[in-house]
């Protein structure tokens, strides 16, 4: 029997929503849009889903890439056809780049439409180039092809967003007029579920745990890099690690090795050791274990890429990195596994001389830190992070902004206390969407969120902030406002002053209250540590959204970022009599 055009479309964007459900993609992010309107219905009336309306395709894509990243699972985005589907490139590259499962439902003309100067009509085919992990086409629907194709394309993608790596696939999915029934759909009830996949794992082989093991037990003086990691209540097993080696961790933000309390191993402030006492070249590691994904610390990077190291080994659940082409061993395996698996097969080494130097400068680094911050009656910039280290606990999460934000956090967020997990842009690194990822996450983990981001960060997804509006989340925007690219004042350009301040600094004079009461959002200014202190504390009970704003000067706090180091450099090469002690033994 011939169906009419308007059912089908209900009959195959019904069945494709359902079976999408049934392999567990339950929230789809909706772009308002027409020739989208029946995977809209589909996915607004099936009683399993959750839907999160956005006017702002670019935004949406962002918002859904925060959620999937959080939850560890892929979330769908609904949009329709032309230079909306465009717009979610900027998100379907990060989640590229940062392996997060995205699936794009992108609504499209059909073939006969294409190529023939068509409203809204482009080539939607290959948009993302290698982008995607996958690409699927439907065609229009039709009763002369069976749904069960349908069904079993939502399958495979869905799957395909996981499996063996995560990452964005789409469905373009082909639509002709009339694209809905008049009246409300009704599905049927007896359509069962086309595909079940069954849980596989990635495990160890027992020769590769012995080689590791041989390979660690030759070295002392071997340190363990944690890089972005996700594996949760399981990084415990990381440290007993270190701790059976005796080799000291240096542990990412994103690692949130920092956040599940302080270990013996652990090595807090390590950028500010490297940049300012000779642990460079005294403390030379034979042996690097890094576990995880990428790091944020340019001065670890580059240091650990100078150490003629003589082994590296790199374990992680499926990412490769190995931006210096040091490593010589790889294992994907998750970490935590890794480390629990690995644990039978290495003795345990008495206390260390190695790691009790790198302890004694970590101490020190963080006593003259802390000192220098305290001495500081006005608020700057590195110490607002700081202090989010000092009032962290552990119902409190966070997001830090690409450029300035992450790498305050890199260098003083040590929580004192368990504290909540750290998200942060990584996979490209850019600056684009930074509001609506931390939105996505907290409507996925529904809990407090502190998000830190700059000026330019914030005046690129001002969109975002309609999410916000009229919203119960627990969320704190916290905007370093110094109206400009502060980044760029660490980069040799800056002496070039006739080009810098036009061409890098990009000066605004925009102030973030006009756009907190545009979207009707609660605002507040912050200009003492005492005052931030104060309002972080009521942020894990807030009901509702805040925007607080910091202004702070490009150019006077880049001269506080030096005096620290100043400061520091002067405290820390104070020699004293242990460090001597140990140096001479490890020799």
């Amino acid at each position: 029997m011939v169906k009419s055009t308007d059912l089908c479309n209900e009959e195959w964007s019904h069945a494709l929503i359902k079976e999408l459900v049934h392999q567990e993609i339950r929230d789809y992010f909706i772009a308002i849009g027409s020739r989208s309107t029946p995977l809209i219905l589909a996915a607004e009336r099936n009683p399993l889903t959750r839907t999160h309306i956005h006017f702002d395709e670019r935004g949406l894509a962002f918002a859904a890439l925060g959620f999937a990243r959080a939850k560890k699972k892929p979330a769908a985005i609904i949009v329709t056809s032309g230079t909306a589907v465009a717009n979610l490139y900027p998100a379907i590259v990060e989640a590229c780049m940062d392996e997060v499962p995205l699936l794009i439902l992108a609504a499209d003309r059909p073939f006969e439409l294409l190529q023939v100067g068509s409203e809204q009509a482009i080539d939607q085919i290959k948009m993302f180039g290698s982008y995607l992990k996958g690409e699927w086409i439907l065609p229009a629907p039709s009763s002369d092809v069976p749904i069960d194709f349908v069904r079993s394309i939502a399958a495979k993608a869905s799957h395909q967003t996981l499996l063996p790596r995560p990452g964005p696939v789409m469905i373009n999915c082909m639509y002709k007029k009339p694209l809905s029934l008049d009246q409300p759909y009704t599905p049927p009830t007896t359509l069962a579920p086309q595909t079940t996949y069954l849980p596989t794992s990635q495990e160890p082989s027992d020769s590769s745990l012995k080689l590791l093991a041989d390979l660690f037990s030759q070295h002392e003086k071997g340190m363990i890099i944690a890089g972005k990691l996700d594996e949760g209540d399981q990084l415990e097993e990381i440290f007993t690690l270190s701790l059976k080696l005796q080799w000291p961790i240096f542990a990412d933000p994103t690692s949130n090795l920092r956040n599940i309390g302080r270990s013996s191993s652990s090595i807090p402030y390590f950028n500010s050791i490297l940049k300012n006492t000779d642990a460079k070249k005294t403390l030379q590691p034979t042996i690097v274990l890094h576990v995880g994904d990428k790091y944020v610390s340019t001065h670890l990077q580059e240091w650990i890429a100078s150490v003629p190291v003589k082994a590296y080994v790199h374990v992680s659940s499926h990412k490769t990195v190995d931006p210096y082409h040091q490593v010589s061993h790889r294992l994907e395996c998750s970490p935590s596994l890794f480390a629990k698996r690995i644990l039978p097969n290495l003795k345990g080494m008495p206390p260390s001389l190695w790691l009790g130097m790198w302890k004694e400068h970590s101490l020190r680094a963080e006593e003259y830190v802390n000192d220098f911050f305290e001495e500081t009656e006005k608020l700057q910039e590195p110490i607002l992070l700081h202090l989010l280290g000092n009032l962290a606990r552990s119902d409190m999460h966070f997001f830090f902004g690409t450029s300035l934000p992450i790498r305050y956090a890199d260098g003083y967020f040590y929580p004192r206390d368990s504290a909540g997990r750290v998200f942060a842009t990584r996979g490209a690194s850019g600056i684009d969407g930074n509001i609506a990822q931390a939105i996505g996450i907290t409507k996925a983990l529904d809990v407090p969120m502190i998000c830190v981001i700059g000026d330019q960060t914030f005046l690129h997804d001002v969109n975002s902030l309609a999410m916000l509006t009229n919203s119960s989340l627990s969320f704190t925007l916290v905007v370093l406002n110094n109206f400009g690219s502060g980044i760029f004042s660490f980069l040799p350009i800056s002496k070039q002053k006739d080009v810098f301040e036009k061409c890098f600094t990009a000066p605004h004079s925009f102030e973030v209250s006009h756009f907190a009461k545009a979207f009707s959002i609660e605002y507040a200014k912050v200009e003492t540590p005492h005052e931030f202190t104060e309002i972080m504390k009521n942020a894990r009970t807030r009901k509702s959204p805040l925007i607080l704003e910091f202004f702070s000067d490009v150019e006077k706090n880049h001269e506080y970022l030096l005096s620290i180091d100043t400061y520091l450099s002067k405290e820390l090469k104070t020699k004293s009599s242990l460090r001597t002690f140990y140096r001479d033994l490890l020799k």
